[in-house]
């Protein structure tokens, strides 16, 4: 019995969603949009669920043709993950004052001029992507 309340902790830990409100700014046209929904985290995917402006569905994972969303996906679980291998592996890191900040080398080069987010202790508080066609995202966890 125990056993079965352990499996099913980690498999709701696994799949625990998360509440977030998301900004996007789009240079092209000078405008901020705003979202809220929810993320959640599988082993190999992401889904977003948007519940605001309007309710929308997206999923993201490695195998994603889409090269800006598999770059997105890549970003994203691995700093949930605290996977320092494979950030080394694209970005170079350094202290941004009490965040941090990712200079992508390479190949997410040619999509992103930074990365910079913050976590207290295993809780992302924001993460802020800025591509190179001054666009930028912002995603802040809701507690």
């Amino acid at each position: 019995m125990t056993k079965f309340f352990l499996i099913l902790l980690l498999g709701c830990s696994l799949f625990a969603s998360e509440s977030f409100k998301e900004t996007r700014y789009i240079y092209s046209i000078d405008k901020e949009i705003h979202y809220e929904g929810e993320i959640t985290f599988a082993q190999d995917s992401i889904k977003i669920e948007y519940t605001k402006p309007t309710h929308q569905i997206i999923d993201y994972s490695s195998e994603d043709e889409n090269a800006q969303k598999k770059y997105f996906y890549l970003i994203v679980k691995s700093i949930h993950d605290d996977n320092q291998v494979l950030l080394n592996d694209f970005f170079s890191e350094s202290a941004d004052g009490n965040a941090t900040m990712l200079l992508p080398k390479e190949l997410l080069g040619d999509f992103i001029k930074k990365v910079r987010f913050k976590k207290d202790k295993n809780s992302l508080e924001f993460l802020q992507i800025y591509m190179k066609n001054d666009d930028w995202i912002k995603i802040e966890t809701l507690r």
